[in-house]
């Protein structure tokens, strides 16, 4: 029987709370934020991206932490370690777009078109579009209000952000009168950097073919001018 060896890290809790701005001595949130993570559990591969493994499950954020002397030690669970280390399964975001989102909701939907940005993403059902949202079953149980507060503001958000290189929008299907899917489709945005040279080059055969035509006119021109003049003196 082979034992995992845990990692132990250690940071100052004056750190910390420098770090989240969450008050100087303010101890007791700190204490609790650490217990939150320590009770909150992330589920991997729910929408089977990672084709060639079956395999999905879950772990917690952090193993466990102590807090003893004004430093805090912590562990992570071998999972997190294993997906730091070798990040096939994940998409790179970028931390000043999930900054400046301030719905969780269009922060959680960034996410997962980012991680699909090459690929689509799976077409899905509600319920499990509703899970990855982590949207409890009493939250916008009706399906108006979680189209309106949920689906319509992520979406929003997400497509009037200058720094988000694509947009977003989105298919239902119904069976009968319910909605039961939902089809997200990303669609990339034109590098600006790009679309800026296009356009020069655009205005350039623009100006290109217009002095063409212009030479081609006046040359035309000067042929008939010429005919004309040659049979009138014949």
């Amino acid at each position: 029987m082979s034992l995992i060896k845990i990692r132990t890290f250690s940071i100052t809790a004056d750190e910390l709370l420098v770090f989240f701005g969450i008050g100087n001595e303010n101890y007791t949130r700190l204490k609790k934020e650490l217990e939150v993570l320590n009770r909150t559990q992330v589920r991997y591969n729910i929408l089977g991206k990672n084709r060639r493994s079956k395999v999905s499950g879950a772990f917690t954020l952090i193993s466990e932490f102590e807090y003893k002397n004004g430093i805090i030690s912590y562990s992570f669970p071998k999972k997190i370690e294993d997906m730091i280390l070798y990040p096939k399964m994940f998409g790179k975001i970028n931390l000043v777009v999930i900054k400046s989102l301030r719905s969780r909701y269009a922060i959680a939907l960034y996410e997962l078109a980012e991680d699909y940005i090459n690929a689509q993403i799976p077409k899905m059902t509600i319920e499990k579009f509703r899970e990855l949202m982590g949207i409890e079953k009493h939250q916008y149980y009706k399906f108006s209000m979680f189209k309106k507060y949920v689906i319509d503001v992520a979406i929003k958000e997400i497509n009037d952000r200058e720094n988000i290189n694509f947009t977003i929008t989105y298919e239902l299907t119904k069976m009968g009168q319910k909605n039961t899917h939902i089809k997200f489709i990303v669609h990339k945005k034109e590098n600006t950097h790009q679309t800026g040279e296009k356009q020069k080059n655009f205005y350039r055969w623009k100006n290109l073919i217009t002095h063409k035509y212009y030479k081609l006119r006046n040359f035309i021109i000067y042929i008939m001018l010429t005919h004309n003049l040659s049979h009138a003196n014949s």
